[in-house]
């Protein structure tokens, strides 16, 4: 027995855990009111959490944190709907992964 979201997609693999590959986005759904506040902050435990879900090496954090800001001012993240949330986070993520 799987456990479908409201869109269909199938969250929970048949061991009943969140698929990895999709643990990013339910994160940024589940979270996203919190998100957006770090990320208009550039700190916070959930902006911190989303970056080490994203793959960002604890030593690059800060200057992701930094950039997630900008993007956030440049980025209308207050009406944001998580999906944007979520590609604005991994397109942000991607000069900092290893």
């Amino acid at each position: 027995d799987t456990v479908s979201s409201t869109s269909g997609k199938t969250w929970f693999g048949e061991d009943g855990l969140l698929r990895p590959e999709l643990k990013p986005e339910a994160f940024v759904t589940f979270n996203q009111e919190n998100l957006r506040r770090d990320m208009a902050a550039g700190e916070g435990e959930y902006l911190t959490s989303m970056s080490a879900l994203l793959g960002v090496p604890a030593d690059r954090q800060p200057a992701f944190l930094a950039a997630v800001q900008t993007r956030a001012t440049e980025t209308d993240v207050a009406s944001a709907k998580p999906d944007l949330l979520l590609a604005t986070l991994q397109q942000t993520a991607q000069p900092y992964l290893p």
